[in-house]
């Protein structure tokens, strides 16, 4: 499973905000890149790590799994 640091920071940042579209404007992308990085996330792990409510996402039970393990993972890349 090849993942990249950027998927992971899209992962946060969506839910941070709970959509993509803020998310999108924060990380400076367009809305449907976020969109599509999230989607390849959830595909390569085969799981969905959001529970799409209208145009609020909230975390499943696989996104909150991964979130300890992704802010570990870039915590050390800031190091």
């Amino acid at each position: 499973m090849r993942y990249s640091l950027k998927q992971l920071a899209v992962f946060d940042t969506v839910a941070d905000c709970g959509s993509v579209s803020q998310a999108a404007e924060l990380l400076a992308l367009t809305q449907s890149a976020t969109s599509m990085s999230l989607s390849q996330l959830e595909r390569m792990l085969g799981r969905p790590l959001f529970e799409r409510k209208g145009k609020r996402l909230i975390l499943t039970h696989w996104g909150a799994w991964l979130r300890p393990k992704q802010n570990a993972c870039l915590g050390m890349q800031n190091r």
